[in-house]
């Protein structure tokens, strides 16, 4: 049985061949030499046509021819294969191993013709690996060259059903074609053709063969010691290592660093004389009005934010504004954040009328400050004293005034003002008492005081009739006789013809620097009611001065110099104040002031006040009645009834103080 399996397999591959030759109509010997065979590869790879274990082919295939691979035989007529029984039998082409058995048989298949419309596939054994055989033919006749193909509806393959049906595509087979096509098998078989021996292939494949990467996956110790081992420094290893130490740097930094400096550098939040940042201020009164306004008023021009020094053309802003255009406020105390109305007789300067806050109001877009002839607290006369006192206060800057005066210029007696003077000292109080000089980090002593820079006072001579105002400033201790270096070098006044130097120099109270200067004489409410602008620019310490401005024109300056230190009173220099100022407002009476004109005085009179504005150099901002420099909260609140109490007017007989004792009288 397997000689005769053998014989049909021979049969069937010359058969194939010599189709295959009929269709090209060439002579392929000189393509395929018979010794080694190039194989043709088939579209699918020869490995899934091998995948079957057996392969038969129907004993109705209709012819055999004999012949040998790449010879076919010249001229022979075809043997018919058949069998009279009617069972089918199948053969098997392949050639058995001694373990194998005979597969299952399959249906005969009736396709006359059809064995010669293939090509055989190539040799295999030279492909892939194949078993040993162990067959006498084969042995007798050579190395066998088995030619083998799939037929269709093949019941008995171990293959699948999709892998037949692929198989059966008859273009799937390099050399093979339907009847009338022409294909070209030899330039497939020279792309295509792989030596089965991968020795022919080109590629290194000793071991001892050397490769560009075999350093790769040959490390030696010995040669890569030194490498290895000892390290080396690039610039790119540099650059990686400095980013990477400059981002934990900054992280470190950033999550660890700035909060520690934010701690230990922070400073506590003032509120520079008032109980909270909100607007509370120090006196405890809250803001209630609609607007809710802050420091500068949304009705001030946008135009006048800002301005230029008198002395040097610096740039100044606004830090404070009130320009009074709400109708009908009210200033008793808690009614604003800003301002109060004392109620009070100014006994200290002998006033003669009762201060009471329902005589100060806006009116008409102004602060209308009233003194009339009603009966007040056993007192004849009503008047008015607006003030900021621990609400609002600044130090250093330029502050201004529009102002209409009261009455005529040609009727003396009353007594405006608009002024400031240090958060220590309360107007109407008697409560700075008790400061102590120092001293400072340094061991210097500084003495601590409530100075009186006045933006004007005015009145009109009695002699002359013509309205004037006295511009001056507060000092202690006082110079021998009141005597002021006033020399070229620190007095300064623009026009010696309007300003003269006031007669009154001081008291046991103060000393005084003033001048007096004619006003414009139509800026009187009886007059012509215009408004004229005063105010005065100042600038804190040693070095400081301070200048004053009326109708909007400079009119005289007194440098710091000129309060220097006096050998006779045995005093050191008095700087200009560095205390924090507050601003007052005020129309009253005194006898202190100079003579009344009752006979010609027409009550009720007033003071309008059209603006007040105070500016700062822009990089020098210092407001508030609590500057860490120049502290009044603790003070003020250990003697707040002195403050707060106007019937207490003695320190020792009324609140039961102790006077601070002196080394010069004391020698302590």
């Amino acid at each position: 049985m397997d000689d005769r399996r053998l014989s049909i397999a021979s049969s069937y591959y010359s058969q194939s061949q010599e189709a295959l030759d009929s269709h090209t109509h060439e002579d392929s010997s000189h393509l395929i030499p018979p010794s080694s065979p190039p194989p043709l590869v088939p579209h699918c790879s020869s490995y899934q046509v091998l995948q079957a274990q057996w392969l038969s082919i129907p004993a109705s295939l209709t012819t055999v021819r004999a012949g040998h691979r790449g010879h076919p035989a010249s001229s022979s007529t075809p043997s018919p294969v058949s069998s009279s029984s009617s069972a089918p039998q199948d053969f098997s082409i392949l050639p058995t191993l001694r373990t194998s058995t005979r597969p299952p048989t399959s249906p005969q298949r009736e396709s006359p013709g059809w064995n010669g419309q293939f090509r055989p596939l190539s040799s295999v054994e030279k492909l892939f690996p194949m078993p040993v055989w162990e067959d006498p033919i084969s042995q007798a006749r050579g190395t066998p060259q088995p030619a083998f193909l799939l037929p269709f509806g093949t019941d008995n393959s171990l293959r699948s059903k999709s892998s037949i049906s692929d198989l059966s595509d008859l273009d799937r087979y390099q050399g093979t074609s339907p009847q009338n096509h022409k294909p070209h098998a030899h330039q497939f078989a020279s792309t295509y053709s792989l030596n089965p021996d991968p020795a022919h292939w080109g590629t290194k494949l000793k071991i001892e063969d050397t490769e560009p990467d075999d350093d790769l996956h040959n490390p030696d110790p010995r040669r890569d010691r030194k490498q290895d081992m000892g390290g080396g420094i690039s610039t790119r290893g540099v650059i990686n290592v400095g980013c990477l130490t400059i981002l934990v740097a900054g992280l470190i930094a950033l999550f660890a660093g700035y909060p520690l400096i934010v701690y230990f550098t922070r400073r506590e939040i003032s509120t520079l004389g008032g109980y909270n940042l909100g607007g509370i201020n120090a006196s405890g009164q809250v803001p209630d009005i609609p607007s809710h306004r802050g420091l500068i008023d949304v009705d001030t021009p946008k135009s006048v934010y800002t301005r230029t020094s008198l002395v040097d053309g610096s740039k100044y802003e606004l830090v404070f504004s009130d320009e009074f255009n709400v109708e009908g406020r009210s200033f008793y105390p808690g009614d604003d954040p800003y301002w109060e109305a004392v109620d009070l007789n100014y006994w200290s300067t002998n006033n003669i009328e009762w201060y009471d806050p329902a005589q100060v109001t806006t009116a008409s877009g102004s602060l209308r400050i009233e003194l009339s002839a009603k009966h007040e607290h056993n007192l004849n006369y009503s008047g008015g004293m607006l003030s900021s006192w621990n609400k609002f206060c600044f130090t250093g800057g330029y502050i201004e005034t529009n102002v209409s005066l009261p009455g005529s210029s040609k009727t003396y007696g009353l007594w405006p003002a608009v002024w400031t003077m240090g958060n220590l000292g309360r107007a109407g109080y008697d409560g700075q008492q008790m400061v102590h000089p120092g001293p400072k980090v340094n061991g210097q002593y500084v003495g601590r005081s409530a100075p009186e820079i006045d933006v004007f006072e005015a009145q009109v001579d009695p002699n002359t009739l013509i309205g004037a105002v006295s511009q001056s400033g507060q000092w202690a201790p006082f110079n021998a006789a009141f005597a002021w270096d006033n020399s070229s070098t620190n007095l300064i006044i623009s026009d010696p013809k309007n300003s003269i130097l006031n007669t009154f120099a001081g008291n046991e109270w103060q000393q005084t620097t003033s001048i007096v200067t004619n006003t414009n004489q139509d800026c009187y409410t009886q007059e012509g009611g215009c408004f004229s602008a005063y105010g005065f620019e100042y600038k804190p310490g040693n070095d400081g001065y301070i200048q004053w401005v009326n109708d909007g024109k400079m009119v005289w300056e007194i440098k710091a110099a000129g309060m220097g230190a006096d050998s006779k009173t045995q005093i050191s220099q008095r700087p200009v104040p560095e205390e924090p100022m507050y601003i007052l407002a005020n129309l009253g009476m005194s006898y202190n002031f100079g003579p009344i004109d009752f006979e010609h005085l027409v009550f009720p009179t007033y003071m309008l006040v059209d603006y007040i504005r105070v500016y700062q150099p822009a990089d020098q901002r210092n407001i508030g009645c609590d500057p860490p420099d120049f502290p009044t909260v603790d003070y003020i609140n250990t003697y707040i009834e002195a403050y707060t109490n106007p019937n207490i007017t003695t320190w020792v007989d009324d609140y039961k103080q102790r006077m601070p004792k002196n080394r010069l009288i004391d020698q302590c």
